[in-house]
This record gives C-alpha cells, sequence and structure tokens, in this order.
C-alpha cells in the first residue's frame, strides 16, 4: 500500500504534464511484467499496481499501451543464467532475481497464454470481466521490449513462437486489438533477426516498432546512418510483403545541453532537428513518438525529454521542439 501510495503520486503527477501536453499515448517498457501479475506459478494474479496506473491514466485521459515482458522467475527454469546482464539493476527487468531470461518455457506456455488472456481481457473495456471502474481501454499492446538485444535473449525463431501465442491469446479476447513488436533497439546486426520475424510473423502483427536512441549521445546526428537504416529494416519488408503497416517508435530522442560531455547542441539547433526528423518521418511511414516525459538538462536520460525539470522550486519548463 506504501509503494502504490508512492506511485500514485508520482503517476498522477506525469500523468497531468502529459495531459496538458497533449499527449496522446503513454507507454513504459516495465509496467506489465508476468512475474509481478503472477508470482508464482497458478497463483492468483496481481493487478494492483496495473490498475491503479490504468486509473490514473483514464482520470487524466491518457490511452495506454499494454507492453508486457514475458519473464517470471518461476518459468525461467528452461534458460540459463543471462551474464550479459546484470538483470537486477536494469529498469526494464527490475523484478528478475534469478539473473534469466529467454523464451518460455515449453511447460509454461499453458500459463502465458492464460496469463495474456487474462490481462487483455481485464483492460479490453468490452464489459467482461473488465477492472472495476474502467473508463480507458487499453486496444493497442506490444510483445517483450528490445527482445534481440542481450538482456532479451531471443531468437527471432523464439520471438515468433512466443509472439503467435499472445496474439493468439490477445484475439481470442479482443478481436479489435492491435498487436506490434517490442522495439527493434536499433543495432545494425540485428536487422536479420527482424528480418526473419517480420517475414514469419507478418500476419500475427499489426505495425513496426522501432527505437531510436542514438541521438541521444552522437554528435553530429545523423539520418542516414542512424533513423534510415532502422526505418528501412521494417519499410522493406513492408513494401516486399505490401504489408498495410505504419511504423511506430517507440523509444527516441536527441539530446540538448551538454550530457556527458558531448558538444554543447542549443535547444534551437535541437528543435531544427526534430523538425527536419518528422518531414523525413512522413516520407517513411513513422507516424507515431514516444519521447520522454521529463528530465533534467545536461543528463542523459533527460537531455531528450519533452519537459525540462529545474533546479528544486521551479516550475516545469517544455522544451522549445515542443
Amino acid at each position: 500500500n506504501t509503494d502504490l501510495n508512492l506511485a500514485g503520486q508520482e503517476l498522477r503527477c506525469d500523468f497531468r504534464n502529459m495531459q496538458r501536453a497533449g499527449v496522446f499515448m503513454a507507454r513504459n517498457p516495465s509496467m506489465m511484467p508476468w512475474g509481478v501479475v503472477e508470482p508464482v506459478q497458478g497463483s492468483a494474479y496481481h493487478y494492483e499496481f496495473i490498475d491503479s496506473t490504468v486509473k490514473i491514466a483514464g482520470i487524466y485521459g491518457v490511452p495506454l499501451v499494454g507492453t508486457v515482458l514475458p519473464y517470471a522467475d518461476w518459468s525461467q527454469t528452461c534458460n540459463p543464467v543471462n551474464s550479459n546482464c546484470t538483470l537486477f539493476t536494469q529498469e526494464d527487468y527490475f523484478f528478475l532475481n534469478n539473473n534469466k531470461t529467454g523464451p518460455i518455457c515449453s511447460a509454461d506456455t499453458t500459463y502465458f497464454y492464460q496469463f495474456v488472456q487474462n490481462l487483455v481481457e481485464r483492460y479490453d473495456g468490452d464489459g467482461v470481466n473488465d477492472m472495476p471502474g474502467l473508463t480507458l481501454p487499453i486496444t493497442v499492446w506490444e510483445f517483450g521490449n528490445e527482445p534481440e538485444t542481450p538482456c532479451g535473449q531471443y531468437s527471432a525463431s523464439d520471438y515468433s513462437t512466443d509472439l503467435n501465442i499472445f496474439k493468439r491469446a490477445m484475439k481470442s479476447v479482443c478481436p479489435s486489438c492491435e498487436l506490434i513488436n517490442g522495439g527493434y533497439a536499433g543495432f545494425f546486426p540485428d536487422s536479420v533477426f527482424w528480418d526473419d520475424v517480420i517475414i514469419n510473423s507478418h500476419a500475427d502483427l499489426d505495425g513496426g516498432n522501432i527505437h531510436s536512441n542514438n541521438g541521444r549521445n552522437r554528435y553530429p546526428f545523423s539520418f542516414t546512418n542512424m533513423l534510415y537504416g532502422q526505418a528501412q529494416v521494417f519499410q522493406k519488408q513492408i513494401n516486399l510483403l505490401s504489408l498495410n503497416w505504419n511504423i511506430w517508435m517507440t523509444e527516441w530522442g536527441i539530446y540538448c545541453g551538454s550530457p556527458g560531455g558531448l558538444p554543447t547542441r542549443t535547444e534551437e539547433e535541437q528543435a531544427s532537428l526534430y523538425t527536419k526528423l518528422y518531414c523525413w518521418s512522413a516520407a517513411n511511414n513513422i507516424t507515431n513518438y514516444f519521447y520522454d516525459l521529463k528530465g533534467l538538462n545536461d543528463s542523459i536520460s533527460g537531455s531528450a525529454a519533452l519537459i525540462l525539470l529545474g533546479v528544486p522550486g521551479d516550475t516545469l519548463a517544455a522544451k522549445l521542439f515542443f
């Protein structure tokens, strides 16, 4: 209860700022971990934190993307310890303490299917087993977060297998809900991973999803070497397969200030780059962008945020690009 109250205070502040800024949708990669909802195999589901977040989002009129991480301590018995990622200190995997990630073990696929069914049913707003007091349904779902990275520990074939489980469970209770892939982290050697996933699993997806975080910490920013290469991994297959897809960018940013000792970039320069990016993206099928909401100037995580946090006592200020 203490944790829920503290989180609720922060969430109310965040969603109030999103509402004021006109944000149309919010997303957090650690919002719906399997192991938090079902901490023990076959146990009752624990929706307390998700319910609280969905309720507050509804008060301020900001829909959520349902991002589901398919990891639970008890379900990882078939996977080795993941030495590539110190899971307990990673924001996206804070809930794991066995240092294991990877595909869903075959013995647990039924449990995962049932978990997804119940989760989607609770927040789809159809009046059947909905969250009490639900006012803003979740209609877009995302399976995993950067599954191809060392922390995700997925192969393309395993991801396609588990993606299909998710899609079938989701559609069984919410035929109108849409599914996007867990964001492509943007490392170009992994383009083969996503080529395989799109070719084999495009029927299970309703759109593409990429991340572009390089602009937070590289100078000068390059559309050709960064965004273009990432977007084309998806756009190439969209064209070849004649898919009616848009591409979402659920993590991205271009820094201003001088975080980590990088060359200084003014807010005017940052705004100019964003303006060019919108024009470029309109020609390359990228339609939806998710910013970091708030951060301190000159910090790696906050320098690309929509809202600048000042010194204590200062008011929040929207960045010039907004």
